[in-house]
């Protein structure tokens, strides 16, 4: 049923409010707003969003979907590449709903990957906040993940 009011698309992201400054700091973003630290003690990723699509894929393989209660903006959908992070963004939507048809709901995609990104917030942050060498941790977290895939035999 067409109600006349046509659905505003999103376009922002965002995150569980009490999670953003640790979402800053795997980021390497402080205080000021500005890339902190490089070397040894660098954050494991370059950017918000990639903090969010590694929880957002951890939370998809840990089938963790908890909704947001108080959010925060987290990041511009206009950061998201369509060819790349649009692209886990909707495969996690699709996988989630069982149903293509999502695709052609912009909101719902987001939402749903809002929803994974919290529930594998928390063992990012596990693996990767606080610790020496947190890319080490967080390459590890995905690789052990990667290592349960079947290998295809070789010819």
């Amino acid at each position: 049923m067409n109600t006349g009011a046509q659905a505003t698309r999103r376009d922002r992201v965002y995150c569980e409010k009490s999670q953003i400054n640790i979402y800053r700091e795997l980021a390497g973003i402080g205080e000021s707003g500005r890339k902190s630290a490089a070397g040894a003690n660098a954050a494991p990723f370059r950017s918000l969003k990639e903090v969010f699509l590694a929880a957002a894929c951890l939370g998809m393989r840990t089938g963790k979907q908890i909704p947001l209660k108080q959010r925060e903006d987290l990041a511009m959908l206009s950061y998201f590449n369509d060819h790349q992070d649009m692209a886990v963004l909707r495969s996690i939507a699709i996988a989630a709903t069982g149903q293509i048809e999502v695709l052609g709901d912009v909101n719902q995609i987001v939402t749903i990957a809002e929803e994974y990104a919290n529930g594998g917030f928390d063992e990012l942050k596990r693996a990767a906040w606080g610790v020496a060498l947190p890319l080490q941790r967080v390459v590890e977290l995905f690789l052990g993940y990667k290592s349960e895939i079947p290998k295809v035999p070789q010819e």
